[in-house]
């Protein structure tokens, strides 16, 4: 049974407004968050009515007044220490539409509306009368299904008043009680139109503003990243073979929530190469054009490259690199040959880099907590604004020294980006073996100040 409804709680503590932005909250983040163009059609012309229609629900409606109903009312004092029964007389109405809404004020009303309760006033919590009145107040109208004489199960917006014998029987007292339900009604009414009328103007008015004005940022990025992407230039020669899988001899066991697991695959150490060899070609068009990657988030450019990734994948045909997930870019190995399974084979995180902690936690927090990283290649893309990025890379490398776990390097298939080992003790001691691939991202004066010293002029 929903209760509080229309009193001053529901004012004070359930404007409708919050729930309309909780419905539309998914629509709006796909707006503002569409990887591709094709995503925001779903915003344009008659597809974004349908997209609204598919959180939009139906408002609710007051319907016909049901068969009467009466039950046990509570006790009525008539002189100290003497009680009556009374009998509760229910008036009950049919509620159209979704009856949740009903818990909600119409918080964007023109100020004419008043709470159900508002008379209840002051209540002292140590008054026994002021409690009773206002846990009445609160029942004042409540919503609950009911079952009509004729068997109809229904849902009803139900208040009552409680009469004694003789009020039962004095038609005077039986009118006070019309005129009372007839007067609660209209009010209802004026709350359950003013939700009504909220609800069309949120999904009418406002949610398409919402969603033009985001998804034409969006296009915009999107447009101006196609642009960028174009302007890279690729190479026609540059070409990624696609990556092969080998099968482990001797594969190593985990133990995965109790568990133990054989993980069979590893990506195959030429296209563990192969791939370090087209992120250096990505992130030297990347260095060329910091103007237009420097204030990206690390997820855009995670999305960039693994654009990249599949567009200079030779023949793949299929979506070899994975976004998403606990780490940024993946291969699972059954996206190279069916039936080798779920098992992630590589992972890439990537992380602007401004000090110790964000390079602890993109191997210690996500590489190593991919549970499949044991017998994984992977590589930490590690971003940098420093100005000296020589520095930088010295810090990164001390940096990923310390991490625990760390018990080696050797040089990688790109000059300048080594390949660092770790123990993981979680996993029974297997290694991990994470390319640093470092990449200077430097800021973009914007300031005079900034020009004339990236300048050289005093």
């Amino acid at each position: 049974m929903r209760n509080n409804i229309f009193t001053v709680f529901a004012k004070e503590n359930r404007p409708l407004s919050n729930l309309l932005r909780q419905w539309s909250r998914g629509l709006i983040e796909q707006a503002s968050n569409a990887r591709t163009i094709e995503q925001l059609d779903a915003f344009i012309g008659s597809a974004m009515a349908s997209s609204i229609a598919s959180v939009r629900p139906t408002a609710p409606t007051l319907g016909e007044q049901l068969p009467g109903r009466t039950g046990e009312g509570r006790a009525r004092e008539v002189a100290p220490g003497r009680r009556i029964p009374t009998t509760r007389v229910y008036y009950d109405i049919e509620v159209r539409g979704d009856d949740s809404i009903l818990e909600y004020w119409p918080d964007e009303n023109d100020g004419a509306l008043q709470p159900v309760n508002e008379d209840v006033g002051n209540i002292d919590p140590a008054s026994d009368d002021d409690a009773r009145r206002y846990f009445a107040s609160i029942d004042r109208w409540t919503c609950a299904p009911v079952t009509t004489p004729t068997g109809t199960h229904v849902v009803a917006l139900t208040t009552w008043d409680d009469l004694t014998a003789e009020e039962l029987g004095d038609p005077a007292a039986r009118q006070r009680t019309t005129d009372l339900f007839n007067q609660r009604r209209a009010d209802a009414e004026r709350i359950v139109i003013a939700i009504a009328a909220q609800m069309a103007n949120f999904f009418e008015v406002t949610l398409p503003e919402i969603l033009r004005e985001r998804a034409t940022a969006r296009l915009t990025h999107l447009n101006n990243v196609n642009a960028l992407f174009s302007t890279l230039g690729l190479p026609s020669e540059w070409k990624l073979a696609v990556p092969e899988a080998d099968e482990l001899p001797d594969p190593p066991v985990v133990e995965i929530e109790g568990i133990a697991i054989p993980v069979r695959w590893r990506l195959e150490p030429t296209s563990y190469a192969d791939i370090q060899h087209t992120i250096r070609a990505w992130a030297d068009k990347l260095e060329d054009h910091p103007e237009a990657f420097t204030g990206l988030a690390e997820d855009r450019i995670s999305d960039l490259l693994c654009a990249t990734l599949h567009a200079t994948t030779s023949g793949a045909g299929r979506e070899i690199y994975s976004r998403g997930g606990k780490a940024d870019i993946r291969i699972q190995a059954n996206a190279l040959d069916e039936g080798k399974g779920p098992a992630s084979i590589f992972v890439l995180e990537s992380k602007w880099v401004g000090g110790k902690d964000d390079v602890e936690s993109a191997i210690e927090d996500q590489l190593m907590r991919y549970i499949p990283v044991a017998a994984t290649s992977t590589v930490f893309l590690a971003l940098s604004r420093n100005d000296s990025f020589a520095n930088a890379v010295s810090s990164i490398h001390t940096w990923a020294r310390g991490v625990p776990g760390y018990i080696g390097e050797i040089p990688g298939a790109v000059d300048g980006w080594p390949i660092f080992t770790y123990k993981i003790a979680e996993l029974d001691g297997l290694e991990m073996q994470v390319c640093i691939a470092t990449v200077a991202v430097p800021r973009i004066p914007s300031t005079r100040a900034e020009k004339k010293a990236a300048a050289g002029v005093d």
